[in-house]
């Protein structure tokens, strides 16, 4: 009887907390208008912002062991590397920010705080998260549900600053898959 508690009040705590132990997929709901209209509060105002225009076309090239991908990094100002099969890309003027571009098997994300945003990026169906109500994006999957995608993710400092937001925003949209 004690043990049938004991799990019981363990299952309570972990329903409550809004995460469970193991990652999971970005939450999906079948109608596609939904998720557009759940996120139009948090996104940027005009579709000029929330969508830049890709004025510039793709000056470097990573081969992942998923696959290659082309992408734009600005000449001035940004650096990019290949790190334990991850595209490394760092701001120079701000320090402990990075962009990390990835393929991923099992992307999963907590749903607490997170409305999405779908897109298309170098053709394939994009999920973009936002948390928090935060006008930008903390992370993007590229591909579809159950199967391996690309992940454009955000670390360390400075991501509630307009310029290196709207600079990741450009790379995002830059990316071809090969």
């Amino acid at each position: 009887m004690k043990y049938t508690k004991v799990t019981s009040v363990i299952l309570l705590c972990m329903g409550l907390s809004g995460c469970g132990t193991q990652p999971r997929e970005p939450a999906q709901t079948e109608n596609e208008e939904e998720i557009t209209s759940e996120t139009a509060v948090s996104t940027p105002e005009t579709k000029a912002e929330a969508q830049p225009e890709q004025s510039t076309e793709p000056n470097a090239e990573f081969e992942l062991p998923e696959g290659t991908i082309s992408l734009y990094i600005p000449e001035e100002g940004w650096s990019a590397s290949l790190e334990d099969d991850k595209v490394v890309i760092k701001p120079k003027d701000y320090e402990e920010t990075w962009l990390y571009i990835y393929f991923d098997d099992f992307f999963g994300v907590c749903g607490t705080g997170l409305e999405q945003k779908k897109d298309t990026i170098s053709g394939r169906p994009a999920i973009s998260g936002y948390y928090d109500g935060k006008p930008w994006w903390d992370y993007t999957t590229v591909g579809e549900i159950g199967t391996t995608q690309l992940a454009v993710t955000k670390a360390g400092m400075h991501w509630d600053e307009k310029e290196p937001n709207e600079i990741a925003d450009i790379i995002l949209h830059s990316i071809v898959i090969h």
